[in-house]
């Protein structure tokens, strides 16, 4: 991760409804809070059943998190000329003006601040702001301060960076009662030659002083993966350990199952190690491995192992006084076969006992596959548990789950169907799904039905896909079950496409219309289905300047939007099946340098920021401080000794501010 570059969520930042109800302050301010930036890398199990510890078709790791702190700016300075924009304004379903968001920009073309005011229909002018922000930027693009303040409250946060460019320091702070930003916490950062995060100081404010609380430190190999991790807390006197874990990757082929953005890491863990601290030391009781080949990458097998002291072994058992529950927390292994085309052929689990004496089998998962001549595959599993009496003498077998499955050429899966026992062990039908391709290999219907207590298959839920000769989707279909079928009675052993009997019993629910310009979607129309005919409910659409990319046009931070937008438009349902609009109008004009730049003037004891305003400049100085703005004239326009100093009712130009004899310039613009 990265130190915090105003990435404010990039829908509610242009967005001015998402910002009525406050939701945009608290994304400033929850996007603002100090929290852990180094983290234990987290492990994944592929156990399917409660207890039985049954794995999954595939079971992978979670990659390790990026060990860096600062956000990637926007590494250029906006050209003369270049379109900027200035204002939204969102207007109400009758036309009349509702609320305005207003940028201000650097010449960077970074934004510097950011107002939002409701319209008051009683003045017919736009009240004060009931939401502001301000950034201040280095001269390379990197986030030095954001303040955010919303009906009284407020949260700030400074950073500071070393020569390399890394973040270094974060400090937090909230507005208090008289108007006075208060630190919270912060934090302290180190980096290796690799730009990873390596150790973290974490401190609260005491009213009077920073007390450390918190030290996280890392490892890190030259792949940039997390080798260990480590986290202690001050206790007044010395450094509690808190967390602690060691990671081993797999460096080994792909498995060939690896599709890139599949979420199959092909660069996974191995082996992973988790401490206590007890007694001023760390001791391992837990290890999460993950079996790998090394000839073509498949995972063969996972355990979790929990270390029993008494024993001297990895064995489970022991609670380590309190800190497990010693029934969870037993040490297991399982195992993975494939056939010949890479299959999952069977997985057995295994429990170890706490007194080491034995492993047990709890149980087996069995797949048996046939294929056609294109490679499509059909085939069935069984989920088969152990049962052992208390003194682990094994007592019978009991089959908990049957799934169906079918696959395509392409390894899609097109059908599934899953059985589960009831309380007597039958097997009863649960639900099934079907997936259908059209001849593009483009998925056009998903559909689901379940089983109800008397066993008749109903319609649950269906998606239907269609799509233009570019591949987009134009047209998206839900429907819900209406009625009851016939049971399938015994289950199949091949996987059909929809049936007669499939397409019987839906009912619509609800539609979307898409359409696109240039590749680009453009609007999208919602649409419910009442009294046997599609209603309109809600929608909006986009007008785009295709003329105008986004990376050449000056837009607030957090801009998601391909291109210049001229207009957005929302759609809400009048009741007569016909559309409310509420159009959001873009206002750009030409970025033209001020040639002042929006660094904080800062002589020691004086700070004035924004240099470039629209409104008004914040002053921290001694208290009683006096600010004067002069004209270029001479003449002294404003006189005031608060922290914010109004220049709303002046024209646009330069002015000299002078306090206590320090003097900078600002421009209103």
């Amino acid at each position: 991760m990265k130190l915090k570059s105003v990435i404010i969520a990039a829908c509610s930042c242009l967005c001015i409804q998402a910002m009525a109800d406050g939701t945009f302050f608290k994304q400033f301010k929850d996007n603002g809070r100090i929290a852990a930036r180094l983290h234990a890398v987290t492990t994944q199990r592929g156990m399917v059943l409660s207890r039985a510890g049954l794995m999954a078709e595939r079971a992978l790791p979670a990659a390790a998190p990026a060990g860096r702190l600062r956000l990637a700016p926007a590494e250029r300075n906006a050209e003369e000329g270049t379109l900027k924009l200035d204002s939204i304004i969102q207007v109400n379903v009758d036309g009349t003006k509702l609320q305005k968001q207003q940028y201000v920009y650097n010449d960077q073309g970074k934004e510097i601040n950011r107002k939002t005011s409701y319209w008051n229909a009683s003045t017919q002018t736009w009240d004060e702001p009931y939401e502001e922000y301000d950034y201040e930027w280095t001269d390379y693009g990197y986030i030095l301060s954001q303040r955010g303040v919303s009906n009284g409250q407020g949260v700030r946060m400074d950073y500071k960076y070393n020569d390399k460019r890394q973040g270094i320091e974060q400090i937090n702070y909230e507005l208090d009662a008289d108007g006075n930003w208060v630190p919270t916490s912060k934090g302290e950062y180190e980096y290796d030659d690799n730009d990873n995060i390596i150790s973290e100081y974490v401190y609260a404010w005491t009213g009077s002083e920073w007390l450390v609380a918190t030290h996280n430190t890392a490892t890190w190999d030259a792949k940039k993966r997390q080798t260990s991790f480590e986290s202690y807390t001050w206790d007044g006197s010395a450094w509690v350990g808190a967390d602690k874990g060691e990671y081993v990757w797999f460096d080994g082929p792909y498995d060939p199952g690896y599709v890139e953005g599949s979420g199959l890491d092909p660069e996974r863990m191995s082996y992973k190690y988790n401490y206590f601290w007890i007694d001023g030391a760390w001791h391992n009781y837990y290890i999460f491995v993950n079996d790998i080949s090394e000839t073509d990458g498949r995972l063969l097998g996972q355990a979790e192992k929990y270390y029993n002291r008494k024993e001297g072994k990895f064995s489970g058992g022991d609670d380590w006084d309190g800190r497990l529950s010693a029934d969870l927390a037993f040490t297991w292994e399982g195992k993975l076969t494939y056939d010949e085309h890479g299959a999952n052929l069977s997985s057995e689990t295994y429990r170890c006992l706490p007194d080491s004496s034995r492993w047990v089998l709890l149980g087996t998962t069995e797949y048996v596959w046939e294929y056609d001549d294109t490679g499509a595959r059909q085939g069935y599993t069984n989920v088969v548990n152990c049962l052992y009496d208390g003194q682990w003498n094994k007592t019978g077998e009991v089959t908990n789950q049957r799934e169906y499955y079918g696959y395509d050429a392409e390894n899609r899966r097109v059908w599934i169907l899953q059985q589960m026992a009831d309380g007597n062990g039958v097997l009863k039908d649960l639900f099934e799904e079907k997936y259908i391709y059209d001849d593009k290999g483009r998925h056009v219907c998903t559909a689901v039905w379940d089983w109800d207590d008397q066993g008749v298959r109903k319609p649950s839920s269906r998606t239907e896909q269609y799509y233009d000769a570019d591949d987009n989707i134009i047209e998206t279909i839900s429907k819900s079950g209406g009625g009851g079928l016939t049971p399938l009675g015994a289950p199949m052993t091949k996987a059909p496409g929809l049936t007669d009997e499939d397409n019987e019993g839906w009912v619509n629910s609800a539609r979307w219309l898409y359409t696109y310009d240039r590749g680009y979607m453009t609007s999208k129309m919602g649409y419910r289905w009442q009294q046997e005919q599609w209603t309109t409910n809600t929608g909006q659409d986009w007008v785009y300047d295709f003329d105008n990319p986004a990376s050449e046009v000056v837009v607030p931070e957090g801009w998601t939007d391909p291109f210049k937008l001229d207009a957005v438009t929302d759609y809400l349902a009048d009741g007569a099946n016909g559309w409310l609009t509420m159009p959001r109008e873009y206002y750009w004009t030409e970025f033209v340098s001020t040639g002042i730049s929006d660094a904080v003037a800062d002589n020691g004891s004086v700070r004035i920021y924004p240099r470039v305003v629209e409104s008004g400049f914040n002053v921290e100085a001694p208290a009683g401080a006096c600010v004067r703005v002069y004209s270029i004239s001479g003449s002294c326009v404003v006189t005031s000794t608060s922290s914010w100093v109004s220049v709303d009712n002046l024209p646009s130009g330069v002015y000299i501010v002078n306090v206590e004899g320090y003097k900078t310039k600002i421009v209103k613009k």
